[in-house]
């Protein structure tokens, strides 16, 4: 799914572990794209994360996905 300037996005829990090995697996990410960086087939885009970093992301294995807290309306009101 290719994503647009504004979308709010969630990145999946990744199979990395935090910082050490000892922690657990990285939460779910929730950010905004601020620009596509690189369209399809091989996206990448600058996200500021809701923590306030932004960072360049490439998703890999559909590992981002638009944040249901942001769907539009007609979407929420049909679930």
């Amino acid at each position: 799914m290719a994503f647009e300037v504004g979308d709010h996005v969630v990145a999946e829990k990744s199979g990395r572990r935090a910082r050490s090995q000892t922690g657990g697996l990285r939460r779910p990410r929730h950010g905004v794209i601020e620009e596509v960086v690189r369209g399809d087939p091989n996206p990448r885009y600058r996200i500021r994360w809701d923590v306030g970093e932004v960072s360049i992301f490439s998703p890999a294995n559909s590992g981002l996905h638009p944040d249901p807290e942001y769907a539009p309306t007609a979407a929420r009101q049909k679930s």
